[in-house]
């Protein structure tokens, strides 16, 4: 623990073998690919945060306007002018952009799902990777305590 945490594998001070060190450089590699998709998945989370917020402020548009008589006058800000719109093409406006960010929701919520499985995939294969490497660590501390002691 000492060693990586200091950055060095202790599979590379060991003298015995490639398979240690290929198994070890993998296991770094995995860590890596690990630490990407949790970095990924973050980002898509706030990306999801960002439409659940846009989606909540267009339904209390939406609302606003259900309330509205049909002859009511509605204006949109664009930059600092009020432009005065017709409230039949700003209740379209809103619900295809409803529509849209649903679609959005429903798209990161599916990259997220796929994500998460990647992720359990790869957590299974790097404690799989640890166990192997923590075995044959036992095995050849076994080994070596065999040969010190001339025990068998």
């Amino acid at each position: 623990r000492e060693l990586r945490r200091r950055g060095v594998c202790p599979c590379r001070e060991s003298s015995r073998g490639v398979q240690r060190r290929d198994s070890c450089t993998m296991s770094e590699a995995d860590m890596t690919q690990y630490r990407e998709i949790q970095s990924h998945m973050q980002q898509l989370l706030q990306t999801r945060a960002q439409y659940a917020q846009q989606d909540t402020e267009n339904k209390m548009v939406e609302s606003e306007l259900k309330v509205l008589e049909d002859d009511a006058t509605v204006y949109k800000l664009v930059g600092p002018v009020l432009v005065k719109q017709e409230l039949s093409d700003v209740k379209h406006n809103v619900s295809k952009r409803l529509e849209f960010i649903s679609g959005e929701i429903e798209k990161v919520d599916r990259q997220l799902e796929l994500k998460q499985k990647e992720q359990k995939a790869l957590g299974e294969r790097i404690v799989s990777q640890q166990q192997d490497m923590r075995a044959r660590a036992a095995d050849e501390a076994r080994k070596v305590f065999e040969e010190q002691t001339g025990a068998k």
